[in-house]
């Protein structure tokens, strides 16, 4: 993550040790080597073998992971239907022991036949092992492209950073009007009981025409202050006020330093992913393994 965000990671051969085997919320096995690996983020094509966890005794196979895209539904289906067939002879009974502690399905083997065996036959004909495919398709500027995994990674980075200087854009125009406005208690602070009787004694007019004479206001700083109660112009709301300009000020100093700023907005992307990382992050399920060799 890191590597991407500080340009350390240039090449998809480098992204590939970071990134390691695609992850998949099943489990099970991912049977590749790492010039696959490499190549997948080269090139953003990729196939691979997947399969499920099982654990096998001498009278019994037991799948408790199967492999991403299918179901243990289609795993049962597919048993029966070959056992039907005659094509699992040593295939005696399936059961669904699915509950509350996950998935798992108990294959009892006859009398006679071994189990590593029927393992064998029902990775053959079963969906319990299957080649799953990778085609990094992504829209990019309204325009369908091909891109490999380290090009999606900068393209995403980039368009999240658009989305960081819109928010603070954003921010930075709302603070700002905010700010022109409680600039005014700065320029009457040491006189508030004048600006009290000014606005009290006189017309409307007059008064505003008052305050930005004497006062140094602009228009609105004056509509402003005539805009409030009397009974709210008040040292007390002053020494508030003068309190919120400061963080108001802080606040448009960060949102400037963050647009003008790619390394501001890229330590914004980090520690928004390691919050999500603090709060869902979980082990990885699915176990990397040496190629099949059929």
């Amino acid at each position: 993550r890191s590597g991407i965000l500080n340009d350390t990671i240039k090449t998809p051969g480098e992204l590939a040790k970071v990134l390691g085997a695609p992850e998949f919320t099943t489990g099970g096995f991912l049977h590749a080597d790492e010039a696959s690996l490499e190549k997948l983020c080269a090139t953003g094509i990729g196939s691979f073998t997947i399969s499920g966890h099982v654990e096998v005794y001498s009278n019994q196979i037991i799948i408790d992971e199967i492999p991403y895209t299918t179901t243990a539904e289609d795993v049962m289906d597919a048993i029966d239907e070959h056992m039907k067939n005659n094509e699992l002879k040593g295939v005696k009974n399936v059961r669904d022991e699915i509950g509350l502690e996950g998935l798992r399905i108990v294959i009892e083997i006859k009398s006679g036949y071994n189990s590593r065996e029927v393992l064998q036959e029902l990775c053959r004909v079963t969906p319990l092992r299957h080649k799953i495919s990778f085609k990094t398709r992504v829209i990019v500027a309204d325009r369908c492209r091909d891109l490999n995994l380290l090009e999606v990674l900068q393209t995403w980075v980039e368009f999240r950073q658009e989305c960081i200087k819109r928010v603070y854009q954003f921010r930075l125009d709302k603070d700002t009007v905010k700010e022109h406005l409680l600039a005014t208690w700065e320029k009457i602070k040491h006189d508030i009981p004048g600006v009290v009787q000014m606005i009290s004694k006189n017309t409307d007019a007059v008064a505003k025409e008052n305050l930005i004479k004497t006062y140094g206001l602009d228009d609105t700083q004056a509509e402003y202050l005539m805009e409030m109660k009397i009974r709210s112009i008040t040292t007390d709301r002053a020494a508030k006020a003068l309190k919120e300009l400061d963080d108001v000020r802080d606040r448009i100093a960060y949102s400037n330093k963050v647009l003008s700023s790619e390394v501001e907005r890229k330590t914004i992307i980090f520690n928004e992913l390691q919050d999500i990382i603090d709060k869902y992050a979980k082990n990885n399920k699915t176990i990397l393994v040496p190629e099949l060799k059929e």
